[in-house]
């Protein structure tokens, strides 16, 4: 049913590129910010790398303006030096998406997003594994804009060029059914959303089996989906597999494993 033809179709691209068609990615390198012709260029990239390492700690610790800014810097060296059209340059606007996603800056992480996939698509073609990942974060994007008809166009093709690169029984097919589940989920559209969690059940008990934290949160998914249809015995049943699993393999103090005993005892209450 979800498993439509591998081709980038106009409607999709449309989708993909909504608001931005005709996006310029060329962006003019800030004068305040050293040139870095005094650098060979490997010593540039360590700078660049170290860079990024310190954007990334801060932004899992949620220093958001912080880590924005370094790579902001990073990008004006990389199209200093690279160009506005290398891979590296691409995964610096993926970067900023990202970190604009996590503050809820969505309109500017869209923005970000195409910039990164208008490269990825020249340099690396609309079906590489990379290429997919950045449809898969436009399509996170356009959940969280209430699109649901075009997010569910992009995560259509990404299942589709999934299928060609990895097969049907890949861990990442069974991320692409997740991603599907959850946003059938939020349309409400339990039944069609259990059977995406079920497809990603399957894949995640046959590649990393039943005691991986990626089986669990299956598991927890497919729990709520039970609850959402007022099947209470069913989600506790369900989710007593997800606390066992992530008890195992994750431990009794994190998060997730207590998520999911928080639920049990709200079903238990």
């Amino acid at each position: 049913m979800y498993a439509k033809k591998d081709v980038m179709t106009r409607s999709v691209r449309n989708v993909l590129f909504a608001g931005n068609e005709d996006l310029d990615i060329s962006v003019h390198t800030n004068p305040e910010f050293a040139s870095g012709d005094d650098f060979a260029s490997g010593d540039l990239e360590i700078i660049e790398e170290g860079n990024e390492d310190v954007a990334d700690n801060l932004r899992s610790q949620g220093q958001y303006d912080e880590a924005l800014a370094i790579y902001q810097n990073v990008l004006e060296q990389k199209l200093e030096k690279k160009g506005a059209n290398h891979p590296e340059t691409a995964e610096t606007y993926y970067d900023i998406a990202n970190v604009l996603f996590s503050q809820e800056k969505f309109d500017d992480a869209m923005r970000n997003y195409q910039r990164a996939l208008k490269i990825r698509i020249k340099a690396l073609g609309w079906d590489h594994v990379s290429t997919a990942n950045t449809y898969d974060s436009i399509a996170n994007v356009l959940q969280n804009q209430g699109n649901y008809d075009g997010a569910m166009r992009v995560h259509q093709l990404i299942l589709s060029i999934r299928i060609k690169k990895v097969g049907r029984d890949h861990p990442d097919l069974a991320d692409s059914y997740t991603n599907m589940a959850c946003l059938l989920h939020d349309q409400k559209k339990y039944g069609e959303a259990l059977t995406m969690f079920n497809r990603a059940l399957g894949i995640r008990m046959r590649t990393v089996g039943p005691d991986h934290a990626d089986t669990a949160a299956t598991h927890h998914g497919i729990a709520t989906i039970l609850n959402s249809q007022g099947k209470t015995a069913e989600a506790r049943e369900t989710y007593q597999k997800a606390l066992e699993a992530r008890k195992k393999c994750l431990g009794p103090d994190h998060e997730d494993t207590m998520r999911t005993q928080e639920v049990l005892d709200e079903l238990a209450a």
